[in-house]
Order: C-alpha cells, then sequence, then structure tokens
C-alpha cells in the first residue's frame, strides 16, 4: 500500500523539480549579496534530453528557475522579500542558444542580477561549459534574461534592507 501512494505521489506530481527546489534551498546562505555571481553545477541527464539526444529547450528555463531559487536563498534576497511581504513571478524570459548541451555533459549555470528597476529585477543566466583547464575559459552554451517582477513590493523597499543605492 505504501509502495502504491509512493508511485501515486511520483506520477501525479512533478517529484524531479520539487526536489530540485529543495536542494536548492538546502544550499546554506552566504550572505554574498545581490551583486554576487552564484553558480550551479549540473549534468544532463535522460529527463533532460529529446530524441536528439541533447537537453529539450524547456529545461533550460527549467534549470533557471533552480540556479535563480539558489542564487535568491543563498544572497537572503528570498529572505529579505518576503520580509517584506512580496513574492516574485516570472514576467518574460529570452533565451539565446549558441550550442546544444549533450546527454551526461556537465555545465554551471552562472546567475546573476544585472539590473533593477521600481518593480522588476533582470536575471542573467549563463549556460557554462566546465573548464578542462585551470585558466581556460568556459564556453557560453546559452544565455538567458528573466524579467522578475517583485509583487506588494518595490526594488527600492529590497535595496533599502540590503543598504544598497536603489537607483542602480
Amino acid at each position: 500500500v505504501a509502495l502504491t501512494v509512493l508511485a501515486l505521489i511520483y506520477l501525479s506530481i512533478d517529484f524531479q523539480y520539487f526536489a530540485q527546489c529543495i536542494i536548492a534551498f538546502r544550499r546554506k546562505p552566504d550572505g554574498s549579496g545581490v551583486d554576487h555571481i552564484s553558480k550551479l553545477r549540473l549534468t544532463c541527464c535522460v529527463a533532460d534530453i529529446d530524441f536528439m539526444l541533447h537537453m529539450n529547450n524547456a529545461r533550460y528555463l527549467r534549470h533557471c528557475d533552480h540556479a535563480r531559487m539558489g542564487m535568491w536563498h543563498c544572497s537572503g534576497l528570498w529572505n529579505a522579500v518576503k520580509g517584506l511581504g512580496g513574492t516574485a513571478v516570472v514576467a518574460s524570459s529570452t533565451i539565446r542558444y549558441r550550442r546544444e548541451i549533450k546527454w551526461r555533459q556537465e555545465f554551471d549555470i552562472a546567475t546573476r542580477i544585472v539590473f533593477w528597476d521600481d518593480k522588476n529585477l533582470y536575471v542573467e543566466h549563463k549556460f557554462l561549459s566546465c573548464p578542462r583547464a585551470v585558466g581556460s575559459e568556459p564556453f557560453v552554451f546559452a544565455v538567458v534574461y528573466i524579467k522578475q517582477a517583485l509583487k506588494r513590493i518595490t526594488t527600492a523597499q529590497v535595496c533599502h534592507s540590503y543598504m544598497l543605492d536603489p537607483t542602480h
């Protein structure tokens, strides 16, 4: 009976997505701040690939969710927004693909806030190759820009809690 219940739960919700969310929030906050570049290392697995044996286009945005959650949590931004009674939603996104990520290939996602206005944060995600040698430059597989809209609060309030200049 317990196995049946677990199977039904696994089939009725996207278990892998929520497991990755839990992992993102289990990372220890490092107080790195909003100007820090957060990195997440992943491997393209079977659930990520399409029939061409490279990462499915939709998976890029899904991995961006996890990278962004990790950045929000580690920088303390999540606690600041929630503490002010706000929340955030993805208002828009754009992606530029440069080269495929192949099955079982390891890659990094470098996430940073590049700009903000009165109600939105603009987040950049770069999908990077893992450097093969010390000092070598990683290849950029894809770049994603996300417009993250803040609800019930302003970026000025968030900046004030970080003691940053809101006119950045």
